[in-house]
């Protein structure tokens, strides 16, 4: 399907994962397509090592899945710029809301949780100050 060039490229830089739907789907498929709303096949899911999607595209094709890579590596850029601005000394809400609206657009759900968790947690802390 891929070129040698290709082939080395994704196999050093992505772990591909290929999951079977039908009648061979698995609770750990159906648990999954549940988790990251797959609805059918094929789906191409780039994520990042934290389990966050960064690309979602239907396709199979190698124009295709090349294409979804590139998409999801420039995802990637964009969304380190919005996670920096929110974090930065003196972040307004303005940046810190586009950081929760993009980790919710990447299904970012386990960093989602500890930002909310963190906040409730200094409020708390806070309020006994």
């Amino acid at each position: 399907m891929f070129s040698q060039s290709e082939s080395s490229r994704i196999s050093d830089e992505y772990v591909a994962v290929k999951l079977t739907g039908g009648a061979d789907t698995t609770p750990e498929v159906t648990s999954f397509m549940s988790r990251y709303g797959v609805r059918g096949f094929p789906t191409l899911l780039v994520m990042n090592a934290d389990g966050h999607v960064v690309n979602t595209q239907v396709g199979r094709t190698t124009d295709q899945i090349m294409g979804a890579l590139a998409k999801g590596e420039a995802n990637e850029a964009t969304f380190a710029k919005v996670e920096a601005a929110a974090k930065a000394e003196g972040a307004d809400q303005v940046a810190t809301d586009a950081y929760l609206s993009a980790l919710e657009d990447r299904m970012g759900w386990d960093s989602l949780v500890a930002h909310y968790e963190g906040a409730e947690s200094n409020a708390t802390r806070d309020t006994k100050l």
